[in-house]
């Protein structure tokens, strides 16, 4: 990175910590290069550069009385002095690093006179400067005027502010020395900031005595702030070994300067390259995960951590930090690399998911988190498909139907149509998906009613599948009316088991030979003892004997039990004849039928 490049990230760091600037106060009010002010310099403005503004002129310790003061000399104040106390107070708020209340205070002064003019927008300027953004009109401005000998600093500000590193080199030194002339809070806050500006312009003389003089502040220090820019300067000196303690030091705080810590280590981690290394920084940024958020550090830290999973070869975990860039900082430009990064691991993330690679608990964590954010992507309704379909095969039929809904709603958007009535292809194929899983569920009658809603006139190739996904689900609910008038071509075994059981219990016994045949003969590994017990009843029916001898000849192949291979012999020994029979012989081989039917059924064949 070069010089300019590194000098604008520590601006923009600097303006973040002057937004924060009371993190950073002491409660001391001693603080080096200063000579407490004599009693008589504490109630009024002096002159020349002063009578602008001073903030040295509020000590802390006489900060109540001075504020009583100037609250009794408003109330019998007139004319002129009314804005000119009304100046003192936003002095006074200044000079405390109540930063909001002096600016309002000075915006809301009208002045009676050029004088208050110019020293309310010093203030006002002040203000701006301190808060981190610049001043209005700088050329015109009491606060950069040569003959204030503190000038150097608020025009070090003001350069900080708009990111101006040729302007902020220029002044660095000059803003130490007019930092010296300032109040306690004052430099308590602005003290790291400028140490910062002088690390990163690679001036190493005045970084190595900013950062001793911080000692000189004993809670600023000791903060996160103190060790990391120690860090930072032994970082930028070559001192490696110095700066990984200072950062770690730093990383254990929960602010700002804590959470750049933590992305000054991973980058550490990230040169070094080593796995040694890289899992040593995702511990500390996993323990640092909720320490620090809601700005542009918690969107740094995020992208470091994502970064090093992604090199440790942890995908998910990538991938879940990816989405929470996304789902936290829609609006940051880092969001288009993020999301770029995001869809190169989808791919892996949902293979390795569906090899059973990852707990089914994780994936669906990271499905749901990135669904917002990713869906999209045209591919990203075959991911929801792929993670429904590695659900169902795990048994999870309701919660697979619920993601087969959700792929449904994904293709359904994608074709600009959110109630899926104009069916394409991809659309009716998971429909039958869902109808399975819905059917597998139990919950036969939703099945029906996504199958029943298909619209068959534009189907084409498909016509078949939904027909035959129609004839399994009236089977199971019972429809055998509906199951009759429902045509399937190239019928599989169960639908034709179910065809001629149907015709079965209809008594329609030639059909139901037909049907039984064909599953015999079609898919005689499907074929089971239950089938050839109603096949043999069906054929003795209509007197088919060279059937009825067939399948009893095979019947010790279909079934263990003796007594079902028996009862099989007994009807291809005395067929039911297909002419008028005597009566009592009628009833005895009705009677005979009752019982093979109430055997079948209690058998559970």
């Amino acid at each position: 990175m070069g010089l300019k490049a590194q000098v604008k990230t520590s601006i923009i760091a600097c303006i973040a910590f002057l937004v924060c600037a009371f993190e950073l106060q002491a409660q001391s009010s001693t603080v080096p290069g200063h000579d407490p002010p004599s009693e008589a310099s504490v109630k009024r403005p002096g002159s020349g550069w002063q009578s602008m503004m001073d903030t040295r002129r509020w000590r802390e310790e006489v900060f109540r009385d001075a504020y009583a003061d100037i609250v009794d000399a408003l109330s019998n104040s007139h004319g002129e002095s009314i804005p000119r106390e009304e100046l003192n107070f936003a002095e006074l708020m200044l000079s405390q690093m109540f930063l909001v209340e002096a600016g309002s205070v000075a915006e809301a002064v009208e002045p009676a006179n050029d004088i208050q003019a110019q020293r309310k927008k010093a203030l006002l300027d002040a203000a701006s400067v301190l808060m981190g953004q610049p001043i209005e009109d700088l050329s015109r401005s009491p606060l950069a005027a040569t003959d204030r000998p503190d000038h150097g600093l608020w025009l070090a500000l003001h350069a900080i502010a708009t990111e101006d590193a040729d302007m902020l080199a220029r002044y660095i030194e000059p803003a130490f020395q007019g930092l010296s002339r300032q109040s306690p809070q004052v430099v308590q806050s602005v003290l790291p900031v400028l140490t910062e500006a002088a690390i990163e312009l690679g001036n190493t003389a005045l970084a190595d005595s900013a950062t001793a003089l911080l000692s000189e502040l004993p809670e600023v220090y000791a903060s996160p702030a103190g060790h990391f820019l120690r860090g930072r300067n032994a970082e930028l000196q070559g001192n490696l070994a110095t700066a990984l303690k200072s950062y770690l030091e730093a990383a254990r705080g929960w602010e700002r300067y804590a959470a750049r810590a933590r992305i000054a280590l991973a980058d550490m981690a990230i040169r070094d390259g080593g796995r040694g290394a890289l899992l040593a920084a995702r511990n500390v940024l996993t323990d640092g995960s909720d320490a620090w958020r809601g700005d542009r550090y918690e969107l740094q830290v995020l992208m470091r951590h994502a970064s090093i999973s992604r090199q440790l070869g942890d995908d998910l975990d990538s991938l879940l930090l990816l989405a929470k860039v996304m789902s936290r900082f829609p609006n940051e430009p880092e969001i288009a690399s993020a999301r770029h990064e995001a869809e190169a691991l989808l791919e892996a993330v949902y293979m390795s998911g569906a090899a059973g690679e990852i707990r089914l608990s994780q994936w669906m964590e990271v499905h749901l988190l990135i669904l917002p954010f990713l869906e999209h992507m045209p591919e990203f309704a075959e991911y929801s498909e792929l993670l429904a379909d590695s659900v169902f095969e795990l048994g999870g039929t309701v919660l697979a139907a619920s993601e087969y809904r959700r792929t449904l709603a994904l293709l359904g958007a994608a074709a600009g149509n959110k109630e899926t009535s104009a069916l394409t292809p991809d659309i009716v194929r998971v429909k039958l998906k869902l109808i399975k899983a819905l059917s597998h569920a139990g919950l036969d009658d939703l099945a029906l009613e996504e199958v029943d809603a298909i619209e068959l006139s534009n189907l084409a190739d498909l016509r078949n599948d939904v027909l035959a996904a129609k004839a399994e689900v009236l089977a199971k609910v019972g429809d055998r009316d509906r199951l009759l008038t429902t045509p399937v071509m190239n019928p599989g075994p169960t639908h034709l088991r179910e065809i001629a059981y149907a015709l079965f219990t209809r008594q329609r016994w030639e059909e139901a030979v037909n049907f039984y045949k064909r599953l015999r003969s079609d898919y005689p590994s499907a074929f089971s003892a239950r089938d050839a017990s109603y096949l043999l009843i069906a054929a003795n029916r209509i007197g088919d004997t060279g059937t009825v001898h067939d399948v009893t000849r095979d019947f010790r192949e279909l079934t263990e039990s003796q007594e079902w291979a028996d009862l099989a012999a007994s009807l291809a020994d005395a067929p039911i004849e297909m002419k008028p029979l005597a009566a009592d012989n009628a009833d005895a081989q009705m009677l005979r039928l009752q019982q093979t039917l109430k055997n079948l059924e209690d058998s559970g064949l």
